[in-house]
């Protein structure tokens, strides 16, 4: 081999290796131009497809579930509305009749009544102004009896659970007010105040 030729191989080998190619490797092209010897770039391959991922196994929730609890929420706030209608009160209003005391909230006569039934000191001023209910008294396991600072002769009312404070909270405020003037004029009829009648004459003219 001519001196020149195998220096002309040698110089090709050495920029082959420079860039990272084998020179041995037949996608490594070589080209001679004005006494120089280079090398042309490759052509870039297709690039592999990508795969799709796959399914985790998680659904997004369908629209129909949102739509069927809005459906069933507003059935329900027409159903308290219905109620609401139903208790209006009559045209011709019965005779009132004087609520009756509470037996146990009566003195004795000729003996004690027992310590767990006597009224207690957060029973005065029943039912407007007492200390609210004795959950222990109704269940019959209060020892403080006449002492106790809770009222015995209240029944201890219902409360409304997370779900039912939502609706009262997403409820029209129009039917709301007619609902609770409702209520609030059977409680003034039942106990003769006036004063509580025109607050709901108020809360009518509002609805």
């Amino acid at each position: 081999m001519p001196p020149t030729t195998f220096l002309a191989h040698l110089g090709l080998s050495r920029k082959l290796r420079a860039h990272g190619k084998d020179p041995l490797s037949r996608s490594a092209m070589a080209n001679y131009r004005s006494t120089f010897i280079g090398t042309e770039p490759e052509e870039p391959g297709p690039l592999p497809r990508s795969r799709s991922a796959p399914c985790l196994g998680y659904a997004m929730p369908e629209a129909s579930d949102a739509k069927l609890q809005e459906e069933t929420l507003a059935e329900y706030v027409q159903q308290l509305s219905d109620r609401s209608q139903a208790l209006q009160p009559l045209a011709n209003p019965p005779e009132l009749i004087e609520p009756e005391v509470p037996q146990d909230t009566l003195p004795a006569t000729g003996h004690e009544m027992p310590a767990s039934k006597a009224a207690s000191v957060g029973s005065k001023g029943h039912p407007h102004f007492c200390c609210g209910p004795c959950r222990h008294f109704f269940r019959g396991e209060c020892s403080w009896g006449g002492a106790c600072s809770r009222c015995h002769v209240c029944q201890e009312e219902a409360k409304l659970d997370k779900r039912q404070r939502q609706l009262v909270a997403s409820m029209d405020r129009g039917i709301c007010l007619k609902m609770l003037a409702t209520v609030m004029e059977a409680y003034a009829t039942k106990y003769r105040r006036t004063d509580v009648l025109g607050f709901v004459h108020f809360l009518r003219r509002d609805t």
